[in-house]
């Protein structure tokens, strides 16, 4: 084993993925059905399966493999993409203007909490855990607030206009 891999890595590791999709009309009930209709295939023998009906439905593949590395290893691939696309998908268009005008610190804890940067990176560090998972709270609290316009319309929609404020 020239390579310096030792006996211990060499264990292959048989990773399943799994990814299941609802709609917003989609009940618990029903994702958990595709979820054990998945466990009745790979109870078959399937190593891959897939299944669409209106939006819904899953897909499924088993990988053995030497070279991945395990998915609880320190060594995760970090997601890819970008914040701002995570931001605008998780949470829409509006909250990029908000992350646009956040402090740097803000942005940062934000790309640990979804993972573009590993925890241990140096370009953020806090003196410790509560510090940190404050700092992320706030960085959540800015991005989600919502703008003056978006206020002013959830008053009129309670009926109430800048008159009556």
């Amino acid at each position: 084993m020239s390579d310096g891999k030792t006996r211990h890595d060499l264990i292959p590791y048989t990773q399943i993925t799994i990814k299941l999709q609802g709609t917003r009309h989609t009940s618990r009930e029903d994702i958990l059905a595709q979820l054990n209709a998945v466990a009745a295939s790979l109870s078959e023998g399937d190593d891959a399966g897939e299944f669409e009906l209106e939006g819904c439905g899953y897909t499924f593949e088993t990988k053995v493999t030497l070279t991945d590395p395990s998915i609880f290893s320190e060594e995760r691939e970090l997601p890819t993409g970008s914040l701002r696309a995570t931001i605008a998908q998780a949470f829409g268009q509006q909250a990029l203007s908000r992350l646009d005008e956040m402090q740097p610190v803000h942005r940062a804890a934000l790309e640990r909490r979804f993972g573009f940067v590993p925890n241990d990176g140096k370009n953020l560090r806090f003196l410790n855990g509560a510090h940190e998972k404050e700092v992320q709270e706030e960085a959540m609290r800015r991005l989600l607030r919502p703008s003056k316009a978006e206020q002013l319309g959830i008053l009129r929609a309670m009926g109430l206009d800048d008159e009556k404020i």
